[in-house]
């Protein structure tokens, strides 16, 4: 009797595996990739092919999870899908209200999409703030000013969570400086 060797259908796995990671983390200038949906039936990974990792809860950053964050004054909306589309409500609202055209930018006409990254904690404050893609003249700081300053807001977002309990969650955010 031959012995059944599963290192191509692991290969396969893994290889189509770090295709989908490869190709989730780059950006289109029409569509951010906010998740990740691998979807596989159990009996069809062989156990040896099933790796587990242990990592503190705590210093997982998430994309995806049960309970996205929400923008501050959303949580008492009575569905998800109210609720989500409450927060998407506010922080459009909240960074339209505070935003200030730098004034490098509109004396060179400088127009575009500013794209920035960021974690909520799972205190609701924002962390790890960075510049996805910028326009230049001062566009993409500015971007990053306004995300920073939602931790002095009188209330901070809530928290994503996974499983019931608040986790770290990544969220991309567009932010389009037009001239008017």
């Amino acid at each position: 009797m031959k012995k059944q060797t599963y290192f191509p259908l692991i290969f396969t796995f893994l290889f189509f595996l770090t295709g989908i990671i490869l190709f989730s983390s780059f950006q289109n200038d029409n569509i951010l990739y906010d998740e990740v949906i691998i979807i596989a039936q159990k009996d069809t990974i062989p156990d040896q092919a099933r790796i587990s990792v242990d990592v503190e809860q705590d210093d997982k950053i998430y994309m995806i999870v049960d309970e996205m964050p929400l923008f501050p004054g959303c949580a008492n909306e009575e569905t998800k899908s109210k609720k989500s589309r409450c927060s998407d409500e506010k922080i459009v609202e909240y960074i339209y209200k505070n935003v200030k055209y730098p004034a490098e930018a509109k004396k060179n006409k400088t127009e575009g999409m500013v794209i920035v990254e960021f974690i909520i904690d799972t205190d609701g404050s924002v962390i790890n703030a960075k510049i996805l893609r910028d326009v230049g003249d001062g566009c993409g700081e500015e971007a990053l000013r306004i995300i920073h300053a939602m931790n002095d807001l009188p209330e901070k977002w809530i928290p994503g969570k996974k499983e019931g309990k608040p986790v770290k969650v990544s969220y991309n955010l567009p932010v389009k400086f037009k001239l008017g």
